[in-house]
């Protein structure tokens, strides 16, 4: 497990599994030096059982608390070998319940909350966000003391998050991003991807390419119907790699359930997929 101190008493830990052709590897955080809170977990994998009690054996330190960010598997994979092994406070958004529970892993979390909540840490007081979007559940950590955000999945280092069905709801996506952009932000710390050094310049471009996105969407349907499959094909041909063209008809779908909720488009059922117009 690749281990980065990013500040002192701050690591930034990488799972040892490579993810899927196509994919970024997730990155999750260690805040303290004694009582620790550890931000998501990434894979279930042993290796990452193994690091984290080399962090912590041979000295008094303690997990004292896990906050899952959301509940996807490359950010929730061990909680259940880290509740036997450590038996840290393990917390989530109630609105996450329903994807931890697709996943069985609701019954490791101890602690639900509903709201915002803060939360203590060896380098100051831990504001948990709500930032629903990718997932229904999705919450951001701001450290102001330091000025650190960390993102999760609604801000990656490079590219961009999908967004779409079962978890992700884009109109609530972008309400989160204006809702971050509001934050006092030197450094953003995602769950995938590089550090962001600049989150103002960073958030502004992931705000406009999302809305391009959607003005492609827009143009292609002024020319006729079409299906997600058919969207995606012609925004993402030859941009993205191939393993990745599911999710990107994802997204897509994403930014079509956003349009027909403000009524600028209007799907049919067409076989097993809906067909999408543009609402005259």
């Amino acid at each position: 497990m690749k281990r980065e101190e990013v500040i002192s008493g701050l690591l930034r830990l990488s799972s040892e599994s490579p993810p899927p052709p196509g994919w970024q590897k997730p990155y999750f955080y260690l805040l303290g030096s004694q009582n620790l809170v550890l931000l998501d977990a990434g894979y279930r994998e042993q290796n990452t059982v193994d690091k984290i009690q080399r962090v912590l054996e041979h000295t008094s330190r303690r997990l004292k608390t896990l906050v899952l960010t959301h509940g996807h598997m490359d950010h929730a994979g061990p909680i259940e070998e880290l509740s036997k092994n450590f038996s840290p406070l393990i917390m989530a958004s109630e609105a996450e319940r329903p994807v931890l529970e697709r996943r069985n892993l609701a019954r490791f979390i101890d602690q639900w909350f509903k709201d915002d909540v803060r939360i203590e840490s060896e380098l100051g007081e831990l504001e948990i966000i709500s930032t629903p979007g990718h997932s229904p559940g999705h919450v951001c950590a701001y450290l102001p003391a330091h000025e650190i955000l960390f993102t999760g999945d609604l801000v990656v280092g490079e590219g961009t998050s999908f967004v779409g069905p079962p978890d992700g709801d884009m109109a609530a996506y972008m309400q989160s991003l204006e809702r971050i952009k509001k934050l006092k932000t030197r450094l953003m710390l995602p769950g995938h991807g590089p550090a962001v050094n600049d989150p103002a310049k960073h958030l502004g471009e992931l705000i406009k390419h999302r809305e391009l996105r959607e003005y492609q969407v827009l143009q292609i349907l002024s020319q006729g119907p079409g299906t997600p499959h058919e969207l995606a094909q012609k925004i993402y041909t030859g941009l993205i790699h191939p393993n990745l063209y599911r999710v990107a008809e994802i997204t897509v779908l994403g930014h079509l359930s956003k349009l027909e909720q403000e009524a600028k488009v209007r799907s049919v059922l067409d076989g097993d997929s809906k067909k999408y117009f543009l609402q005259p």
